[in-house]
């Protein structure tokens, strides 16, 4: 079982945190900080619901790729050192229903007016 933060620095100084958005069409990407990229200030508030939602992804194939797009997401990763968000997958599968309901529950989910599926990366967060 993962350890449980009760705020984001604690859960996060300078490390790998993995989030979710919303793209105009409803589409959910998945967005890998790298540890430098930016981090919304609403899903900072709300880390605890991300990290429980990402914990539903099956990191056991062999690349975040494969796994992203196996659970259905897009998958943007930072680019070091200064970005943007880059996007490395698409999905290659549909989302489990459970786990887009979860997402979806998460407070103030961020939504960008940009389709995920006609970008290569996203440059505000």
């Amino acid at each position: 079982m993962l350890p449980t933060y009760q705020n984001f620095d604690a859960r996060f100084p300078g490390l790998e945190f993995d989030w979710f958005a919303l793209d105009a069409e409803g589409r959910i990407g998945l967005f890998s900080s790298a540890g430098f990229g930016p981090v919304p200030a609403s899903v900072q508030l709300h880390f605890q619901e991300h990290d429980r939602a990402a914990s539903h992804i099956d990191w056991r194939v062999l690349t975040m790729e494969q796994a992203c797009g196996e659970a259905g997401l897009f998958l943007f990763d930072w680019k070091h050192w200064q970005g943007p968000y880059l996007k490395l997958a698409q999905p290659l599968a549909e989302m489990n229903t459970a786990f887009r309901q979860q997402i979806f529950q998460i407070p103030e989910l961020i939504v960008f007016a940009v389709s995920f599926a006609a970008v290569t990366g996203i440059e505000d967060s």
